[in-house]
């Protein structure tokens, strides 16, 4: 008996190790709303492509697309960083090496010569660090057969080997 006060005067002291309120972890938030993005857009003179330059993405694209486009796709692509952020986990870790380059191609043609899956919508291609994304897609998505059906099986690949 006399060894067991002890022990429940030990359980009756806070523990050291707990955290405080202060060091609790945020709750997961319950809505995200994106905010807009500044953008710089240029040509390249060498293949004719427009280059959009934001905080954490370099994007390449093929189709000459107008500036709300861009503004659309940019929102779009900054937020992921912007909300990887505000979760309580530490995901967001960006590469050292500069901008993440998004390949936006003309059609799913282009998609598949630039190293992506036919059939995919997006691909990220580990092994040259870059995102290919079909344009055509992501401007005009399918419009669903039947009222409140999804777009149907669409089909999402990944890989850390690029196909070249």
């Amino acid at each position: 008996m006399v060894r067991l006060i002890p022990v429940l005067l030990l359980l009756m002291l806070p523990l050291t190790a707990q955290e405080s309120p202060v060091d609790q972890p945020r709750p997961w938030p319950r809505e995200f709303k994106s905010k807009a993005v500044r953008f710089e857009v240029t040509k390249d003179r060498r293949t004719g492509t427009q280059i959009v330059s934001t905080r954490h993405f370099r994007i390449i694209s093929e189709p000459m697309l107008g500036h709300a486009q861009f503004a659309r796709f940019a929102k779009v692509v900054e937020s992921v960083p912007e909300l990887i952020r505000g979760h309580p986990m530490p995901l967001w870790a960006p590469r050292g090496e500069g901008p993440i380059d998004i390949i936006l191609c003309r059609n799913e043609e282009s998609f598949v010569e630039a190293g992506g899956r036919a059939g995919a919508v997006g691909w990220w291609d580990g092994r040259r660090a870059r995102a290919l994304i079909r344009a055509d897609y992501f401007l005009a998505p399918p419009v669903p057969k039947t009222p409140g059906s999804s777009r149907g099986q669409i089909k999402t690949c990944s890989s850390t080997n690029s196909s070249t």
